[in-house]
């Protein structure tokens, strides 16, 4: 290499941008596995579930009741012949406590979304019980019985978070397979795909606020009950002896 070889064609010899490229790659993959770590240590001390150890899979809705769409997604679960596992905000409940009856009538299992949908990373521990309680004592007040079943908003947890919802008796359920219906470039076929890869025990998530999820559960129900894929709602919803506070 001759002396007046310019630093930049130098470190094009020794391969600078690859060894950098390498270091980022192995410092993304890290990070990856701590946040993955991190969310199986939080569900564990909230002992929340991510799959349900049985032979079918289960459908899991967010965010709803939707006015408009979670009526329709009812309508396409009951000819598809599926049961569900609906994880309502309760404002919305609140406001649409019609469809939350329906949902149970119809022999789907609830459970509570929070009242507010608040983001438990950044919110005070007092502000995140109460969202829990009030969240919980909304649908009870709905549909008269307890409502066990809980998902933190966005999947989220915070070791306080986990605790209180252990102290709580909830029955804390995350999820293994994300349809991915958040993206608002994914096609309901993409969304189907993406469900598909749900393996029994699993448990996928979705949401019931949108239209691209109810065509894409309309082709995953029919896809399913083609290959003889059972699809059972999370059971055990109701009966649970409740703390609040």
């Amino acid at each position: 290499m001759s002396a007046a070889t310019p630093c930049g064609e130098v470190g094009k010899l020794i391969g600078l941008s690859d060894v950098r490229a390498g270091v980022a790659s192995k410092k993304s993959l890290l990070r990856a596995a701590a946040g993955r770590f991190r969310r199986r240590f939080l569900a564990v001390i909230a002992g929340a579930r991510f799959t349900t150890g049985a032979g079918s899979i289960a459908l899991t809705y967010d965010d709803g009741p939707h006015p408009i769409f979670t009526p329709l997604l009812l309508d396409v679960l009951r000819d598809g012949g599926a049961r569900a596992t609906f994880f309502v905000v309760g404002v919305k409940a609140q406001r649409h406590p019609e469809i939350v009856r329906r949902i149970v009538e119809e022999g789907h299992s609830l459970g509570s979304h929070s009242m507010n949908h608040l983001d438990f990373r950044g919110a005070r521990v007092a502000a995140a019980s109460r969202d829990i309680d009030e969240g919980r004592r909304k649908l009870e007040e709905i549909v008269g019985r307890p409502v066990s079943l809980f998902r933190p908003p966005h999947g989220h947890l915070t070791l306080q978070t986990a605790a209180l919802l252990r102290y709580k008796g909830c029955k804390t359920w995350l999820w293994d397979t994300d349809s991915y219906d958040w993206k608002s470039d994914l096609t309901p076929d993409e969304i189907r795909a993406q469900a598909a890869l749900a393996k029994p025990g699993g448990v996928i998530l979705m949401h019931d606020d949108r239209q691209r999820t109810l065509e894409a559960t309309a082709l995953l129900t029919a896809q399913f009950a083609k290959e003889g894929i059972r699809l059972a709602p999370l059971r055990g919803w109701g009966g649970v002896r409740r703390r609040f506070g």
